[in-house]
Order: structure tokens, then sequence, then C-alpha cells
């Protein structure tokens, strides 16, 4: 196949898979952003805990030595809260997980659909690349039937 001028090529889907490469492109910044977002959050859900983990040792700590009624319910108060920010941190991630999710599975059917495509213009062009080479086959034998036609006409003459 190699010598076959392929630039008259044309394929009639190529707008349909620069749509499908578009599609892709922007599922692929989707999901980074998508991804840098759960990272942040779970970044704040790591900092979430460790203040709480810190905040319920000192707690503890508070409680052996001073049995204050109402420290121990601003304490708890306190704990309480950032367990819920530590939860509501939770539900975020999980739904950002959820979100690359299903944009995998979205980037994926774009991708299979590119990729079909793509096999559907490489069989054309591999079939435009054999309709050339037999027209450049055509074209060479009608050469060579005219050359030797003429050939053996000359030589005819020189010969009388």
């Amino acid at each position: 196949m190699s010598g076959v001028d392929i630039r008259g090529f044309n394929y009639p889907l190529q707008a349909v898979m620069l749509r499908r490469q578009w599609a892709i492109d922007r599922i692929q910044g989707q999901m980074a952003a998508a991804r840098g977002a759960c990272l942040e959050l779970q970044n704040a859900y790591d900092e979430a805990s460790r203040a709480g983990d810190a905040q319920a040792a000192q707690a503890r700590t508070a409680w052996t030595q001073s049995p204050d009624p109402g420290a121990q319910q601003r304490m708890l108060g306190y704990l309480t809260r950032l367990r819920e920010k530590q939860a509501g941190l939770q539900r975020q991630i999980d739904a950002a997980r959820e979100e690359i999710l299903q944009l995998e599975k979205v980037l994926l059917q774009e991708q299979i659909r590119l990729r079909t495509l793509e096999e559907h213009r490489d069989g054309l062009r591999g079939e435009y690349t054999l309709g050339q080479q037999r027209t450049a086959e055509s074209q060479a034998d009608a050469q060579w039937l005219t050359l030797s036609a003429w050939r053996d006409g000359n030589q005819g003459r020189s010969d009388a």
C-alpha cells in the first residue's frame, strides 16, 4: 500500500469523529475537575478528622481534671458539630466519587464510539488505497499496451 497518495481520501464522517474527540476532551476535563474536588474534600475530611480526634483527646483529659458540666456540654456540642461536618464531607466525597464513576462510564462509551469510527475510516482508507493501486495498475497496463502496439507498428515499417 505504500506509494499510494492518500491525500485525495476524504472521510465522510470526519466531522462526527471530531465531535466525538471533543466530547472525550470535555469529559476528561470534567473528570480532572471532579478528581480535584474529591481530593480537596478528602483533605478537608482528613483535617476535620484530625481536629476531632485532638479535641476528643483534650475533652477526655479535661473531663477527668474538671467535672464542669457546662464545659463538658460545650465540648460535646463542638465534637458533635465536628462529626456532623465529617459526615457531610463524607457524603460529598461519596457523591464526587460517584460522579467520577459516571464520567468514566460516559468516557468509555465515547472512546468506544470514536474507536469504531476510526476503524471504519481505516477500512475506507484501505479500500481507497486499493482502488488507487488498481487505477495505477490499469493506467500502467494501458501505457504498456500502447507502447507495445506502437513498437510493433514501428518495427513493421522498418522491416519493409
